[in-house]
């Protein structure tokens, strides 16, 4: 059985609406991605009854407990005073920590602020970052782990020391989304049959999209058993109308349309797949995935190579870089696509040179990377089919498919044939990064509507960055 953990944040500002939890959101995801399931979140008072309460009840009922908040220096922070409450422990003034938050804030004698700060439970073990600019520790009790209510600080301790303390589990839930063009309304009969015929193992949520032209509910399919949550997805794409559902599988045999533009690049994209191919082996090679448009595109046409040149399914890896500043629907369509393509995805951290190192030497095997790189793309416009890559990066062959691909190529490839792609392109966005340097094309705009149309309504491929900053 999986892991289970409940998450405490504490603070009346929270409560009382004047700051915005983030830090509860980033803490599920990443137990999510770990194979540990949350059961309960609560966010708390400033209180020490409360706060003792609540944190023994949760230390009994969950294998791990994480706190976010009440830390600081001030009167009403009084998470370390109540968890050693919980525990029936005193607390006392850490020496060390003492001494490193007084050079940190470069006092000449130690404060009763700073007491405040170093003073923990007696039985508290302190897990550090590396990097001296993050002076606050992780503060663990018995099960129960206590994070800085400062999102910087608390990202950067559960992305560098929680993976190693609370491990991960082998099994993991996986996701699978679906995107239907009908609203919540009109299918919801129909789901509750098919989440009836599958409970408890797979769990199904249903949840309406009002911000997109084409789609009206994502359906979430959730569950450990590929094969359970394929036949549960089977089912669904039964019972709902035909047409209304985005199809996951989306790779005919044969590529062809009444487009002999097309039919010419789909054959040349093709062409240099297969050449990857023969001359690396696709055990050898690693698709770049992030789920942009773009690759979106290469995904599908290196499965058609590969349903034409093996007859068995071969297992096709992915490396992706793992922002925490991702867009959650990335994400989600990166997850739906693992799970129904079988990907075997390696997420890296960091920039996507420190990624491409670690790749290198984790899996010295793979010798190149599929990429979804056009030459429109920034520092791209000299870049061919097949380039190593650049003196001071590791030694990989990128392997460009589509490299003389326009952006309106790409918009009549995914369109001609149906192919499922993220669904911020269908409210305005038209090239992705992350959610602090991505906005919607101003290009998109309609006036009258007050809206954004969709990416395919860009007519001018030279603005596909409008929305980039």
């Amino acid at each position: 059985m999986a892991k289970t953990a409940g998450i405490l944040v504490i603070g009346d500002e929270i409560l009382n609406g004047h700051v915005i939890d983030t830090n509860s959101t980033f803490l599920m995801k990443k137990l999510w991605n770990l194979g540990i399931s949350t059961q309960e979140l609560r966010v708390i008072k400033d209180n020490l009854d409360i706060i003792s309460k609540n944190v023994q009840e949760f230390s009994i009922l969950f294998d791990i407990v994480l706190l976010a908040g009440g830390t600081g220096s001030t009167h009403d922070d009084l998470t370390y005073q109540g968890v050693a409450k919980a525990f029936n422990e005193e607390c006392y003034v850490h020496p060390n920590l003492c001494k490193d938050f007084q050079d940190f804030f470069g006092l000449e004698e130690i404060s009763l602020s700073v007491t405040k700060l170093a003073t923990l439970p007696k039985s508290s073990q302190l897990h550090y970052h590396p990097e001296a600019s993050n002076i606050f520790p992780l503060v663990q009790v018995i099960n129960v782990y206590i994070f800085p209510g400062v999102p910087k600080y608390l990202q950067l301790l559960f992305n560098y020391i929680m993976p190693s303390l609370i491990g991960t589990s082998s099994l993991r839930s996986k996701l699978t989304v679906l995107e239907c063009k009908l609203p919540e309304i009109k299918i919801a009969e129909k789901i509750s049959q098919v989440q009836d015929k599958f409970s408890p193992e797979i769990s199904i949520g249903v949840y309406p999209v009002i911000d997109s032209i084409k789609i009206k509910t994502k359906i979430h399919v959730v569950g450990m058993d590929d094969a359970k949550i394929r036949s549960c997805r089977d089912m669904i794409y039964n019972v709902i109308p035909p047409g209304c559902l985005a199809p996951m599988v989306s790779v005919p045999r044969q590529f062809s349309s009444d487009d002999n533009h097309i039919d010419a690049i789909v054959c040349s994209s093709t062409e240099v797949i297969n050449q990857g191919l023969l001359q690396y082996g696709m055990s050898n090679i690693a698709l770049a995935f992030n789920g942009g448009k773009d690759c979106t595109v290469l995904l599908h046409l290196l499965l058609m190579s590969l349903e034409k040149l093996v007859k068995e399914k071969l297992t096709i890896t992915a490396i992706c870089i793992d922002d925490p500043d991702n867009f959650v629907e990335i994400d989600e369509f990166v997850d739906s696509c693992v799970t129904h393509h079988n990907l075997s995805m390696l997420k890296f951290k960091g920039k996507i040179k420190d990624g491409l190192f670690e790749l290198h030497k984790q899996w010295p095997h793979i010798k190149a990377i599929f990429m979804g790189t056009r030459s429109t793309d920034p520092f791209s416009s000299n870049l061919t089919s097949f380039a190593m890559c650049d003196e001071g990066w590791p030694p990989l062959m990128r392997i460009n498919p589509i490299i003389s691909w326009s952006y309106t190529d790409v918009w009549l490839f995914l369109r001609k044939y149906d192919i499922p792609y993220c669904s911020l392109y269908d409210r305005g966005y038209t090239s992705i990064g992350n959610k602090t340097n991505t906005k919607q094309n101003p290009a998109l705009y309609d006036a009258d509507s007050g809206e954004y149309k969709a990416a395919y309504c860009l007519s001018d491929g030279s603005l596909e960055r409008g929305g980039r900053t």
